[in-house]
């Protein structure tokens, strides 16, 4: 199996940042068909994400945009990828002070 994956980060505006990820998989080997009755190789497919997130006094939090083009594509035991998906999360640091 061959990978290749690449991020770029860039400002926006303020601390406003984004991330595009590109992932490229070139899976080796294949797997059997029932309906064809025969040995099918894997497809090599590509999945763009994009993500925005800022970091603001202790808060992180981020919006992103999984698999932006849709891509269908099946994993490990053929079980099928989700398509385009969202995600949004957030993270609160408490800083103790040391005594």
């Amino acid at each position: 199996s061959d990978l290749f994956y690449m991020g770029i980060d860039h400002k926006i505006v303020g601390g406003l940042m984004a991330r595009w990820a590109v992932r490229l998989e070139n899976r080796a080997g294949g797997y059997f068909d029932t309906k064809q009755a025969k040995e099918v190789e894997f497809v090599t497919y590509g999945l763009l994400d994009f993500r925005l997130y800022q970091k603001y006094k202790g808060l992180n939090w981020y919006f992103e945009i999984a698999n932006l083009l849709d891509t269908e594509y099946r994993d490990i035991g053929l079980v099928q990828q989700p398509g385009r998906w969202l995600k949004l999360g957030a993270s609160y640091t408490i800083k103790f002070k040391k005594k």
